[in-house]
């Protein structure tokens, strides 16, 4: 449950071309202080669990904003959830969510995936780049977090079968209006949490393979 270390801070850069160019109105506007952007997505984090000074939190619940939530589950057995705002996820990756927790709070993650909420009934998976190989997606685990999830005071909560479909794309009104956050304030937010890819271990952020993926995909 501890010793692990502690995961990087990265945001979503490679799909950035999908996005309808409509602006970042309503979006998360990059602070040049590290301290400041750090409290303020830890502060959209949603907690459910009891904590190591025995405090019983339950931040998400039917009364939370509908739309489409990225969550993990801890050894700990805490759940941890935050909303997602745009098709980035700026600081909402299941890293992010690990890395903010992640002092007071270091086990390992279990479980997570993705919700999608309205009132009282949930929609659930488990797809997670970070996470799905360490993962077992069996009976149990789905039977364990569909009871987690009803013990929230949801009364219909569905699994999603498809652990590799995601809820986020670009037809899913809950994400409306697309924005496209601007390239380069996803870099500065890469450097400011000293997240560089280097050009071996980031070939996806080239230049080179971008120009591959371009002659191989109509839509990049």
């Amino acid at each position: 449950m501890s010793g692990r270390t502690k995961p990087f801070y990265s945001f979503k850069s490679s799909s950035a071309y999908s996005y309808k160019p409509d602006g970042v109105k309503g979006q998360y506007t990059l602070n040049k202080s590290k301290e400041i952007n750090y409290a303020y997505f830890k502060g959209k984090i949603l907690i459910n669990g009891i904590l190591k000074d025995g405090t019983q939190l339950m931040k998400f619940n039917i009364e939370s904003p509908d739309g489409l939530y990225t969550w993990i589950v801890k050894e700990s057995g805490i759940f941890y959830t935050a909303r997602i705002r745009e098709g980035q996820e700026i600081g909402t990756l299941h890293t992010n969510i690990d890395y903010l927790t992640f002092d007071d709070d270091p086990s390992n993650v279990i479980a997570a995936g993705e919700i999608e909420k309205t009132g009282d009934n949930l929609k659930f998976n488990f797809a997670s780049g970070s996470y799905k190989k360490s993962m077992t997606i069996n009976k149990d685990l789905i039977n364990r977090i569909t009871t987690l999830l009803q013990s929230f005071g949801f009364m219909d909560v569905e699994y999603k079968e498809d652990p590799t479909k995601s809820f986020i794309n670009l037809e899913n009104d809950r994400l409306k209006p697309k924005s496209n956050i601007n390239m380069n304030r996803v870099k500065k937010l890469n450097e400011m949490y000293g997240w560089n890819p280097s050009p071996t271990g980031g070939k996806r952020h080239t230049k080179k393979h971008r120009v591959k993926r371009r002659k191989t995909h109509k839509k990049y």
